[in-house]
């Protein structure tokens, strides 16, 4: 009579985070490696920083 019980809340959670760091891992990583080539740029990002970090995904809130 009544409808199936909802999937529990830890299979969720655990579902949801997992494919969530791995795809953050990389474009930090990426990040990572562009702040060591120009740690000047890291420091006081340009336009064009911006726009690359932008594209990757990062926000310019990390140094």
């Amino acid at each position: 009579h009544e409808p199936p019980p909802p999937p529990p809340p830890a299979e969720v959670t655990m579902s949801t985070p997992r494919p969530a760091p791995p795809k953050k891992a990389a474009p930090k990583r990426a990040h990572a490696s562009a702040a060591k080539k120009d740690a000047g740029a890291a420091a006081a990002p340009s336009d064009d920083d911006l726009v690359r970090l932008i594209q990757a995904g990062e926000t310019p809130s990390s140094p």
